[in-house]
């Protein structure tokens, strides 16, 4: 019964905090970001935060997301941890010099 228990708390939890995959894209994604609870904490915050640009690489959307501080990064990073079943991956990407 303890057994049922756990897995019916599991399934209700991931699938409120689950976004469904295949109506997703970029701009979604995005929209849903700014929408989210971890946006809004970021963008209220007075902390200071280093202007830097993270690229990140969604694996099941194949796109690359762009983020403009470390404010925002941290928000991101918490949003696809906390709201989705997504998996990212930071990209070190050097501009050239050419």
């Amino acid at each position: 019964m303890i057994k049922l228990l756990i897995l019916i708390n599991f399934v209700i939890i991931a699938g409120c905090s689950s976004i469904n995959t295949n109506e997703l894209n970029k701009d979604t994604l995005l929209d849903n970001f700014k929408n989210s609870k971890n946006y809004q904490i970021y963008k209220s915050s007075n902390s200071p935060v280093m202007t830097v640009i993270k690229s990140y690489r969604i694996k099941e959307l194949n796109i690359i997301i762009a983020v403009n501080d470390s404010g925002e990064a941290k928000a991101f990073e918490e949003y696809i941890k906390e709201e989705t079943n997504l998996t990212i991956f930071y990209i070190n990407n050097p501009i050239p010099i050419n």
